[in-house]
C-alpha cells in the first residue's frame, strides 16, 4: 500500500469517528480522577474499545484500572500507552481560558490527558483500520 493511500485510509478513519472521540474525551473531562482511581474513564475508554471490536482485558497486572484491548492476533503487535488521570489542582471549567475552577483544589484535567485517552483510542482505531485494508490483520 502506498504511504499517500495509508495516510489518507488513517485520516479517513478518524474523520469518520471525530464526533464519537470528541464526546469521549469530553466525557473524560467531566470525570476527573486521580491516578489509579480513573474507574468512570476506564469505562469510557472500554466501551470506546468494544465499539470497534476489540477484545478487552479489565485489570492487568492487579491494577483495577489498567487494561488492554486486542485486536486480531499475529503481527504486527502494537503497544499504545494512553494517559487518562486527572491532576490534583487542575480543575477548570471547559471552554475558559483563564484559570476557572469547578471546585478550588480539586482534581481536573488541565493537564490534558484527557485529550491524550482519547487520541489513543483513536491510534488504536486507526492501526486497525490500517491492517484491516492493507490486508495485513483480519
Amino acid at each position: 500500500m502506498a504511504a499517500e493511500h495509508a495516510k489518507r485510509l488513517i485520516e479517513e478513519a478518524v474523520d469518520r469517528r471525530a464526533e464519537r472521540l470528541i464526546a469521549i474525551s469530553d466525557a473524560i473531562w467531566d470525570c476527573p480522577e486521580g491516578g489509579f482511581q480513573e474507574f468512570q474513564s476506564v469505562n469510557i475508554l472500554i466501551k470506546g474499545l468494544e465499539e470497534e471490536g476489540f477484545a478487552v482485558t479489565r485489570g492487568l497486572d492487579r491494577m483495577d484500572t489498567a487494561f488492554q484491548g486486542v485486536w486480531d492476533s499475529g503481527h504486527p503487535v502494537v503497544g499504545i500507552l494512553g494517559e487518562f488521570d486527572a491532576l490534583p489542582g487542575l480543575s477548570q471549567q471547559a471552554g475558559r481560558p483563564e484559570k476557572c475552577p469547578v471546585k478550588d483544589g480539586a482534581y481536573g484535567h488541565g493537564c490534558g490527558h484527557n485529550l491524550l485517552g482519547a487520541g489513543t483510542l483513536a491510534a488504536a482505531i486507526a492501526i486497525k483500520e490500517y491492517l484491516k485494508e492493507s490486508g495485513r490483520g483480519r
